[in-house]
């Protein structure tokens, strides 16, 4: 019992922000927020991998996620970046949206599943890009969208998916013309 409970808290945790920004006073993460995030948020950043010097740290917009391998370390690092961000930001982290677990089991975010090492598609995220391939191309043989259209909507979907699975292999998902 004690060997695993050493065990288990020597492999990285991590913790899911994500979401977890809005208004001191509450409400929705207001639109210039989230779409000057990275300007607006660039010093949490700084704050988080150099005063609190976390495990591991990754953001896009205001999602969050940080990993240190002690979950007491990991609490103690987001009451001091929920202080910071409420301090400097005056905005607040939705407590309820907290997540905090071993990384074997993978941190949800962005509807990728993040493993240490390597990340994978959520089961959710997998289904609805491979229906949504299926069905712009029905749609695409009955005539009710063009040949332009056909590809944005590959695209988009093949560079989402390849940004971090370059070598994904969309045969798997029955579109082998994908591949090249």
């Amino acid at each position: 019992m004690k060997a695993d409970r050493r065990a288990q808290s020597a492999r990285p945790q991590g913790m899911s922000l994500a979401n977890l920004l809005r208004e001191a006073k509450g409400g929705a993460c207001p639109p210039f927020l989230r779409s000057s995030a990275n300007t607006y948020l660039d010093a949490c950043d700084h704050h988080a991998l150099e005063t609190l010097r976390v495990g591991g740290y990754l953001r896009y917009m205001d999602d969050v996620l940080i990993f240190d391998r002690s979950p007491q370390m990991l609490n103690e690092q987001v009451g001091s970046l929920a202080t910071w961000l409420k301090d400097q930001r005056a905005l607040a982290v939705k407590t309820e949206r907290l997540l905090v677990g071993a990384c074997r089991t993978g941190v949800p975010f962005l509807g990728w599943r993040v493993f240490p090492g390597f990340i994978r598609l959520q089961p959710e995220r997998r289904k609805g890009s491979r229906g949504l391939l299926r069905r712009r191309e029905r749609e695409f043989r009955a005539g009710t969208i063009s040949a332009e259209k056909l590809t944005e909507s590959v695209q988009a979907i093949v560079a989402g998916v390849r940004a971090v699975r370059p070598g994904f292999r969309f045969d798997r998902w029955g579109f082998p013309g994908l591949e090249s």
